[in-house]
């Protein structure tokens, strides 16, 4: 997990701020495979598309930041799709 220096030379956790594998595992393994499929079999290539690259800036990501807007709006994005449940998007965001 990314850290926060002090200052003062001590670190800590930073819990808004994931490796991408943590962020990855926010998922379900349910959840990883229906949008894998969907990356693969969506009937609408423009979603197809879309889901590449959410998946292509994940994995340049050095770290994932929940807070951040276009994480929050890809979580979102899954939703809409019906890959995950909308209640799970708080879950992964959190």
């Amino acid at each position: 997990m990314p850290t926060i220096e002090l200052g003062t030379g001590a670190v800590i956790p930073d819990p808004l701020r994931l490796t991408r594998l943590e962020f990855r595992w926010r998922y379900t393994l349910a959840e990883q495979i229906a949008i894998n499929v969907a990356t693969e079999t969506h009937a609408d290539a423009t979603v197809r598309a879309t889901l590449r690259a959410l998946a292509a800036s994940l994995a340049e990501a050095t770290e994932v930041d929940v807070t951040d807007p276009r994480t929050i709006q890809g979580v979102q994005y899954h939703a809409t799709l019906g890959l995950i449940a909308p209640a799970r998007v708080a879950e992964i965001l959190a």
